[in-house]
């Protein structure tokens, strides 16, 4: 009564054509269909719009399964990733700032309450995003943003509430030391921070401890769990 396939790459999954037959013919008490499949079209006459969008047939509606896709860049329209929306519901979604506004409209996912943690991934920032994720509590940001500030902590406050936060990941972007605790100060209620790079460059201790948003930070904080998975400076 359940199949759920998590699988990469090989476009055979995408056929909706060859799964409506197994499912008809082998399978005609499957209740739950959850799929999940990463990557794109290569050598095949059809597009990789045309392939996910064979999904959307009667077939698949009288059953309430139910499909959404996202693409990592915009010169990659041909691949992305696909999977089951309704009525399943995912505590994890990844973010490409970047497409947030692109072509596919109508087949991203619109039900976001059920997502916990949000994994970010671009190097541009989208003042208003058209995605925001009401219950999540956990943030990964990866690739590369200019850079990490209150400002930006702003901004990410329109996609998750920051506030609510409890764990926070950045990977690959460079972080100051005073950059860190305008962090700290928008997310009081974080208690795990992992980082690859926290840079201690030119920064006065005793200066710093004299600034409202240390002050407000040592009492505030919660961190149990910091790591630095690269070196500091």
């Amino acid at each position: 009564e359940v199949l759920r396939i998590s699988t990469q790459y090989d476009t055979a999954y995408l056929d909706a054509k060859r799964w409506e037959h197994l499912i008809t013919s082998y399978l005609p008490n499957l209740r739950i269909f959850d799929i999940h499949h990463d990557g794109g079209v290569q050598r095949n006459q059809l597009t990789y719009h045309d392939l996910i969008n064979q999904f959307r047939s009667s077939f698949w509606i009288e059953r309430d399964w139910f499909f959404a896709h996202q693409h990592d860049w915009l010169e990659r329209l041909h691949s992305g990733g696909f999977y089951s929306t309704e009525p399943y519901r995912r505590k994890d979604f990844t973010f490409y700032w970047q497409l947030d506004k692109q072509i596919c409209q109508s087949a991203k996912e619109t039900n976001l309450n059920s997502v916990k943690h949000v994994y970010i991934c671009s190097t541009k920032t989208n003042k208003n995003p058209a995605n925001y994720f009401p219950n999540a509590t956990e943030l990964t940001i990866k690739h590369c943003l200019e850079k990490l500030d209150g400002l930006l902590v702003q901004t990410l406050n329109s996609i998750v509430p920051v506030r609510q936060l409890t764990k926070l990941i950045i990977k690959h972007v460079h972080i100051k030391f005073d950059q860190f605790l305008d962090v700290l100060y928008l997310t009081p209620h974080l208690h795990t921070f992992k980082s690859d790079f926290l840079s201690l460059d030119n920064i006065d201790p005793s200066a710093i401890r004299e600034t409202d948003t240390f002050l407000h930070v040592l009492h505030t904080n919660r961190i149990k769990t910091f790591e630095l998975r690269h070196e500091c400076t």
